[in-house]
């Protein structure tokens, strides 16, 4: 459930650029891989330390061959910091 995905993310919202992945993730993302099965964006999130990880997210929608269940969402993160 998406109130799950934001309890998970709950750490990071503190950090305004941060914050701003979370909601494009949520309201753009998430909704978008249900929908067509994948999304990806680059967006960032943040290190214990305090500074910014850029990363590619790709969720991924995994929806059951009898449609009996809304599925299961996969989110891969790579961290492109090296890329930047």
């Amino acid at each position: 459930e998406i109130w799950r995905i934001i309890l998970i993310f709950n750490n990071f919202i503190l950090h305004a650029k941060v914050r701003r992945a979370i909601k494009k993730i949520l309201a753009e993302g998430i909704p978008l891989a249900i929908q067509q099965g994948f999304w990806h964006a680059e967006t960032a999130l943040l290190h214990r330390d305090g500074h910014e990880i850029p990363v590619y997210q790709l969720p991924i929608h995994h929806r059951p061959s009898d449609f009996s269940d809304l599925g299961l969402l996969t989110i891969i993160i790579r961290d492109i910091t090296k890329k930047k």
